[in-house]
């Protein structure tokens, strides 16, 4: 071996055994960040089947992720006779990595149905398919890919106002770089899906390569913490906003002022309606629940004021009322959350988002704003008679 060749190997050795090493002392440590999303090759991104740890960001969490890649326990294909089966599709708001999974909103409306008398001893099993981060694309492919392999009678979508419908819209997600997933986009006047997040560059190779290798070193997931970390100060410097507010958009609490948001409403009130065609071709009925967003269910009345005055809007409601009128031209059921949960914030005095040693007030719901979800929802799927009518009968 020439002289070259034996300080190559010199080098690749010493870095092995200073990464060897590196790896030994992070976990003596008990130094971990765990990354609990993996690389989808049709949404981009999803939740990695079987992963196990604790989440620690907003609050302290102990997640299981199921084989099939869901915050949720295991369930069988078929459906159980005498079940009615609600699956719930979302976002982060519906993962609910804040909170124990028996806390989370989908696991409250099973146990509140499951104690109506109304229902007539017919038992109720809710199925959770939120992934954070997901917009009504990623969910209509969800509910294609997973949903309806298993017979549900209902499927409710939860929309984060905040974000989703931004998220639904390339050009929007362009202008902030997040570039990395399917999108729906008009095509002679049609609706077709863009998924060229999957052509291989450089960028995406490197993104799929970190996103596998991350799960297997307290190193990465060190380094990937540090990343984003980073990115996260450069979009606050980027849009002057708090972290808890970074990829919420203030334009959803009025009429679209430009072409951009026009075309963005326009695709995810066009997706609404292929996802109910769907749901009711496989004989279930859909149902949206609106998610408040921080500013609709404040119970400072005043800084609610102030948003309005400086938004000049008359209230903070303008996505529930447009998207009550898309539930009624398609004929799908809606049931808004912001107004209910504002009465309840404004009467108790209570934060239906945050964590007190973190951020109260922004945020993901805490277990009071999941139990206030969870009591609206639950009572309205039986008020509206969602539940199918024959099994309330």
């Amino acid at each position: 071996m020439t002289s070259r060749g034996k300080k190559l190997v010199g080098v690749i050795v010493g870095v092995t055994l200073a990464f060897m090493a590196a790896e030994i002392a992070l976990r003596l440590a008990g130094v971990s960040y765990p990354v609990f999303d993996t690389y989808d090759d049709v949404r981009g991104l999803a939740l990695r089947p079987g992963k196990r740890g604790w989440y620690r960001k907003e609050s302290t969490a102990y997640l299981e992720i199921n084989s099939l890649g869901y915050l949720d326990v295991e369930h069988a294909r078929e459906k159980p006779d005498g079940v009615i089966r609600i699956a719930f599709l979302g976002d982060s708001f519906t993962e609910a990595r804040q909170v124990p999974l028996a806390d989370g909103f989908c696991k409250q409306v099973e146990r509140r149905l499951n104690d109506d008398a109304r229902l007539n001893g017919m038992r109720v099993e809710s199925l959770c398919f939120g992934v954070g981060g997901y917009g009504t694309a990623e969910e209509l492919l969800t509910l294609r890919m997973h949903v309806l392999q298993f017979a549900p009678d209902v499927v409710v979508l939860a929309m984060f106002t905040s974000n989703d419908i931004a998220d639904n819209s390339r050009r929007i997600a362009s202008a902030d770089g997040a570039l990395s997933r399917p999108f729906y986009v008009r095509r002679d006047g049609q609706l077709v899906l863009d998924d060229s997040f999957r052509d291989l560059t450089i960028a995406h190779l490197q993104r799929r390569a970190m996103l596998t290798a991350v799960h297997y070193s307290r190193l990465l997931e060190v380094a990937n913490q540090w990343r984003r970390d980073r990115e996260i100060r450069a979009r606050q410097a980027r849009h002057s906003r708090p972290a808890m507010l970074l990829g919420t958009y203030d334009e959803i609490y009025a009429e679209p002022a430009d072409e951009v948001w026009t075309e963005a409403w326009s695709i995810t009130e066009d997706l609404l309606g292929q996802m109910h065609a769907d749901i009711v071709q496989a004989g279930a009925r859909f149902v949206l629940v609106t998610v408040g967003t921080t500013a609709q269910v404040d119970p400072d009345a005043e800084r609610r004021a102030k948003l309005q005055e400086k938004l000049g809007v008359d209230d903070l409601f303008y996505s529930e009322r447009r998207l009550r009128g898309v539930g009624q031209s398609h004929g799908f059921a809606v049931i808004t959350l912001g107004e209910p949960m504002q009465a309840e914030a404004d009467r108790r005095k209570v934060y239906f988002h945050g964590f007190e040693h973190v951020d109260l007030g922004h945020g993901h719901w805490n277990i009071e704003g999941h139990s206030m979800a969870a009591q609206i929802i639950a009572d309205e799927l039986v008020n509206q008679r969602v539940v199918p009518i024959s099994r309330l009968d």
